[in-house]
C-alpha cells in the first residue's frame, strides 16, 4: 500500500461538517436520482413540475434552484 491513511483522515476532517454538502446514504442517492428522472419540463422548458413528494434541486442559468415536492416553477 500507499501508506496514505494519514492523507485520508485529513481529506475527511476538512471535508466534515461542511454546510454546503449534502451527505447522503447510497439509498438517499438513489432515491433522489430516480425522483429526478420523473421531472416534467415544458416542450418549450419555459417550466418544471416536480411530482415527487421529495425536494430537488436544479442548476438553472447558473443558479441552484430549489423546487419542492409537488410544485411547478418557471424556469424563465
Amino acid at each position: 500500500m500507499h501508506q496514505n491513511w494519514e492523507t485520508i483522515e485529513k481529506f475527511c476532517k476538512m471535508m466534515g461538517g461542511q454546510p454546503d454538502i449534502w451527505y447522503a446514504t447510497n439509498i438517499e442517492i438513489h432515491d433522489y436520482m430516480e425522483a429526478s428522472k420523473l421531472l416534467q419540463f415544458a416542450a418549450d422548458e419555459s417550466f418544471v413540475y416536480n411530482p415527487t413528494a421529495m425536494d430537488l434541486w436544479l442548476s438553472v442559468d447558473g443558479e441552484i434552484v430549489k423546487l419542492p415536492g409537488g410544485e411547478q416553477k418557471s424556469l424563465l
